[in-house]
């Protein structure tokens, strides 16, 4: 997997909340680098999910839209949907 300097730029977020103990709304935008979509921006909110031992984060993981997020950056619906169901895969 490409490292993230190489897929995007101008990365801004920000925790707009915490919801309970170890999650957090948040807001967060970047300009793609990515083929086909170089230069456009997408942003989108989200929810971080921090499981916490001790006071530190023991695990990370995130919910939000993907698939807006790829319309935004202009896929194709067939690209979209692949990328959807090889998510849906990994999640089990």
């Amino acid at each position: 997997m490409p490292d993230t300097n190489e897929r995007f730029a101008d990365l801004l977020g920000r925790m707009t909340g915490a919801i309970c103990a170890g999650y957090a709304r948040y807001d967060f935008s970047y300009t793609s680098k990515i083929a086909g979509s170089e230069g456009r921006r997408a942003g989108f909110s989200g929810i971080a999910c921090c499981e916490l031992r001790e006071g530190l984060i023991r695990r990370y993981s995130e919910v939000f839209e993907r698939a807006q997020v790829l319309a935004r950056l202009g896929f194709t619906d067939q690209r979209i949907v692949e990328s959807v169901r090889r998510w849906a895969a990994k999640e089990g």
